[in-house]
């Protein structure tokens, strides 16, 4: 079962749950800024260029700090059967014409009230889900795109112990229970690093 090793990867990491922000909640993370320069242009359109930027920054992260992805994990809130058909329709149109091979739904809750949260997994080692696509999406999120992507997929990777989100098109976190697993990635793209977290980072990973 999918959720069983999400959930002990949570455990070792030291996470209680699949909630942003990870780096904040992990023993060792990194908060990389993936949107950079001006969103916009004259014509209130998102720039060309910033989306190649920031979707060619989270795909190197990716592939730098992710040796062995395993899973993909979108967590929504559909309130019933057809909201949840609709998510399924959309990441079959926008990213790939896989169905979830595990689906999960409870009750959460949501301040004073309860809500319904389901949690999708695919197999990436069983199907191709194009995580390019799943990159551009969630970038787009905010600025023209579908909210639904934004701040909701995580990739986790079991063998190498590392879990990371590209949460908007403003950033990306990647954490896990030992900082050797990310200090490669830390190495080679400090550069990086969100200046307003760069301070406690470089002071976790620097030599």
């Amino acid at each position: 079962m999918i959720k069983e090793q999400v959930t002990k990867e949570l455990n070792l990491i030291g996470l209680k749950s699949l909630n942003p922000p990870l780096f904040y909640n992990a023993e060792y993370g990194i908060r990389f800024e993936i949107g950079v320069g001006n969103v916009y242009d004259s014509n209130m359109e998102p720039r060309k260029e910033y989306i190649e930027n920031a979707l060619n920054r989270a795909m190197t992260i990716y592939r730098s700090g992710l040796k062995f992805p395993s899973f993909l994990v979108w967590k929504v809130n559909p309130q019933n059967e057809e909201e949840s058909i609709n998510l399924k329709n959309l990441f079959f149109r926008k990213i790939a014409p896989v169905l979830p091979h595990e689906e999960l739904s409870e009750y959460v809750e949501a301040g004073s009230d309860t809500m319904n949260q389901t949690q999708f997994y695919w197999d990436l080692n069983k199907s191709e889900i194009p995580i390019d696509k799943v990159f551009y999406e969630i970038i787009l999120g905010d600025i023209g795109g579908s909210a639904d992507f934004v701040s909701s997929i995580y990739i986790v990777d079991v063998q190498s112990h590392v879990i990371l989100q590209l949460y908007d098109d403003m950033g990306l976190d990647i954490v896990s229970y030992d900082k050797d697993r990310l200090l490669p990635v830390y190495k080679e793209l400090k550069s990086w690093i969100l200046d307003y977290d760069r301070k406690e980072i470089d002071d976790k990973f620097a030599d």
